[in-house]
Order: C-alpha cells, then sequence, then structure tokens
C-alpha cells in the first residue's frame, strides 16, 4: 500500500522495506536448510542440537482463563483509550503524537 499509494521518500521507503523482507525471508530459509542439512550429514542424532528437549516434567502453564477478569479489564481499558484517541483525531486534539507524514 505504501508503494503504491505513497509518494517520494514514503516509496523509497516501501521499496526498502520490501527488499529487506524479502532478502531476510530468503536467507532465513536457505541458511537453515543448509546448517539443518549439513546436521544430518553429520549424523547429529542429539534432539537437543535441533531445539527439542524430553518431556520428563509437565509444562505449567499461565492460567489466563483462571485471571480472565483482569486480563480482559486490561484489554477492555486499552480499546477504548485508543477509540477515545482516533475519535478525537478529528477535532484538533492529537493523543498519538503522529508526525507530519500522517498528520
Amino acid at each position: 500500500m505504501l508503494f503504491f499509494l505513497g509518494t517520494g521518500t514514503i516509496v523509497g521507503f516501501a521499496t526498502t522495506l520490501g527488499i529487506g523482507v524479502i532478502v531476510s525471508m530468503f536467507t532465513a530459509l536457505t541458511i537453515t536448510h543448509f546448517l539443518l542439512r549439513r546436521m544430518v550429514d553429520f549424523h547429529i542424532r542429539n534432539p537437543k542440537a535441533y531445539g527439542l528437549r524430553e518431556r520428563k516434567e509437565e509444562k505449567k502453564h499461565f492460567p489466563i482463563l483462571k485471571n480472565f477478569k483482569i486480563f480482559s479489564g486490561i484489554s477492555v481499558v486499552l480499546i477504548v483509550t485508543g477509540l477515545v484517541a482516533l475519535i478525537l483525531l478529528p477535532f484538533g486534539k492529537n493523543l498519538f503524537n503522529l508526525s507530519i507524514d500522517f498528520a
């Protein structure tokens, strides 16, 4: 969207961002594939080398549903704060401190 709808420096930023994402994805996939193939070629069979671990004890989970009221309250406060800030934006109240690109 930035590339097609932007102008000037925004298009340059979009181009740089796109190239960075593509190069990063390509290198992550190729380097990971290369390293895993070398590990298999050298007969490395230790599960810890592949980021795995044995399940000896049960993993403790964070009780989100137990604390449902607290987490839902925090979510509601954040959502309401964002909506109020967005509603006040057209009336000259800039609660987000937007830069010149978005003002």
